[in-house]
């Protein structure tokens, strides 16, 4: 089970089940603890325009798949702006 399985199982069934959590979690730490290694090791500097856009590529990849709509819009001679924004529980 990767980041985004527990996030989508957290945000669609809320539950009171701790070992059930721990456990997801345990099972998620893995895939968590290599996209944040491979996030922290690129050279995203605020003035590094490849770099902040890569980290976003990186944010932006996995955000769909957790329930959010993504917004890139280019900014002359910087990195894009990234918005990510949840769809709605009572849409």
């Amino acid at each position: 089970m990767g980041l985004v399985s527990l996030w989508s199982i957290r945000r669609n069934r809320p539950t009171t089940d701790i070992k059930r959590d721990v456990a997801a979690m345990e099972a998620a730490l893995p895939e968590t603890l290599s996209m944040s290694e491979h996030s922290v090791n690129i050279d995203s500097g605020s003035y590094l325009t490849a770099g902040v856009n890569a980290v976003s590529n990186i944010c932006s990849g996995m955000r769909p798949q957790m329930g959010f709509t993504i917004e890139r819009n280019p900014q002359p001679g910087l990195a894009d702006q990234m918005t990510a924004r949840m769809a709605s529980a009572r849409s």
